[in-house]
Parts: C-alpha cells; structure tokens; sequence
C-alpha cells in the first residue's frame, strides 16, 4: 500500500478543518450590544399607554407575545390567535404596517384587544423578531366602558319579553345571561384597572340581578317525566337522573310535563344484533306543548331480545 496516497488526503482534511473557526465570544457581544435598548429596557408603563414587547422566530408571533405581555397588565389570563386581515386601523392608528400582513387579535378569554399601535421591529436575524406594542389606555377602556353599557341596556330592554315569557323560555334566557357574567367580568376589570375612578355600583347591580334571575327562574322550574311503554321507561331512568343532578326534579303539581315515547327498530348485520331506537321527547305546561326533540340512539349488542331494549355497556 503507498503510505503517500494515504497521508495526501488525510492533510487535506486535517486543513479544512483547521480552516472552519469557531464563533468567538467576542462575535456573539458583538450582536448582543446591537440590540436595541427597548429590547432589554422596554418602556415603563405612563399615565396614557401601555407598553408590551415580545420576541419570536417570525414576526407575527412576536407581535402575539407582545400583546401578551401588554394584556397580563389587565390582570387577566391571555389566549392569543390570529385573525387575517389587509388593513388594519385603529381610533386614528393607521396599518399595523405598510403592507399589513397580518391584523392580530388577542382574546382574553371573553376580552379582546385590538387596539394598538406597532412602535419598535427590530430583527435580529432572518429567525429572530423583537416587537414593541402600545395602547392607548383612555381609548380602550372607553371602548369596554361602551361595551359594557350596551349589555346593560339591551339586558334592559329585553326585561318586558322576559317577564312575558313562559317559566321554561325564562329558564333558558336566564342560563344564558348567568353564562355571559364571567366574560363581563373580566371585561369590568380590565377597564377598572384602566381606568382606577370607574364607578362600579351599577356594574354590580346588573350582575346581581342576573344572578338573581336565574336563581328564580330555576326555583319555578322542575320536570316529571311520563313514559309510555318499558323502552320509554329504561331511557327515563337517566333523564330523570340527570333532571335530579342540575335539581330540576320533581313531582310537583306545577312541574312541567315531559313525555317520552320511544320506537324501535332490531336488525342483525356482522354477527351483531343491532337496535335502533328514536327517541321522542316533547314538553308540556299545563297541558299546552311547549317544546320538543327527537334524539337517535343505536347499540350494538352480541346478544339480542325482543322484550327489553339493549343496555348500554
């Protein structure tokens, strides 16, 4: 074998590697001390904005972090998505930027920010993007401030329906406000940390009155179940389980009637006996039909009977 032959490349290598330096120190420093100083030192919170920055890998994302970071200032926890958009204005605040990739919109669980203004980009390489946000402190918490108005007055308004209406539509209206109180109250706080003078007293009203709607609207309201045949009867068991769970059960002589009828159809296919039933449920008061549904159910069983509907497994 010629030795020669053998060292010739092995040199070759041994230089090349020579030939790719390591990174100094003194390289990473020097990109360090480039950085903006908002980046390390974002801007201290004032008397009219708020600030918030964050940093990513692209651009949108680091806006997102931004606005989480703006959004924990409210004292609230943030979900964060995108929502596309070509243009995007805000109380005087033209395009997030000249070609606007993108609008961004942060969801604080039932609160939503989408009012603020890009101050600072700066990229520090194709895959690292820091962002600084403000906003406008007056102008969103006059934007909940209205919001919050507007659910009161439409709460108001629909007073004259609600007491019209029948026990069960009252129950449904009343869940539905009961519902909506967290998200309102979230929305309460945020403005009152914007804005510390906010006068809480008829805020607080609203919410105790919805409360106590539906404390009412459930006190009137309880089910008893007739069934009309022993199918009908086994699908009664968890109904009235149910019922008797959320305390809408009972045998009272104003309870509303539910009555449950049922229709079944048996077939075998695949080595399995195969029950389809159709269940019919309709509700009544005091005779009058006041609503309905029919549900599907199919079981599948290795076993089949004529007399007994198939039980769940």
């Amino acid at each position: 074998m010629n030795t020669k032959l053998f060292f010739i490349p092995l040199i070759f290598l041994l230089t090349a590697c020579q030939n790719n330096k390591p990174i100094q120190p003194a390289t990473i420093e020097a990109i360090a001390t480039n950085l903006p100083n908002w980046v390390n030192n974002p801007p201290s919170d004032t008397g009219n904005f708020l600030y918030g920055s964050g940093s990513s890998d692209t651009k949108k994302q680091a806006i997102k972090e931004a606005l989480v970071d703006l959004s924990s200032k409210l004292g609230i926890h943030v979900e964060s998505k995108f929502q596309s958009s070509t243009k995007v204005t805000n109380y005087g605040y033209e395009s997030v930027e000249e070609n606007s990739e993108s609008s961004i919109k942060t969801d604080v669980k039932g609160l939503s920010i989408s009012q603020y203004q890009i101050e600072e980009v700066y990229s520090a390489s194709p895959i690292q993007f820091y962002v600084l946000l403000k906003t406008d402190k007056t102008q969103l918490y006059t934007t909940y401030k209205n919001e919050l108005e507007q659910e009161l007055s439409h709460h108001k308004s629909a007073q004259i329906a609600y007491k019209k209406a029948g026990r069960y539509e009252r129950y449904q209206k009343s869940c539905q406000n009961k519902l909506s109180l967290p998200a309102f109250n979230r929305k309460l706080a945020a403005a009152k940390t914007l804005n510390p003078e906010m006068r809480l007293r008829t805020f607080q009203a609203y919410e105790n009155k919805v409360t106590q709607q539906f404390r009412i609207a459930k006190k009137q309201l309880n089910f008893n179940i007739h069934y009309t045949d022993s199918n009908s009867k086994y699908f009664s068991e968890p109904l009235s389980t149910a019922l008797a769970k959320a305390d809408l059960w009972g045998r009272k002589s104003k309870s509303l009637t539910i009555k449950l009828s049922t229709s079944a159809r048996f077939n075998k296919a695949s080595g399995f006996n195969i029950g389809r039933y159709l269940l019919d449920l309709k509700v009544y008061d005091k005779g009058n039909l006041i609503g309905g549904k029919k549900v599907k159910y199919l079981r599948q069983s290795r076993r089949f009977e004529n007399r007994e509907p198939l039980k769940a497994g």
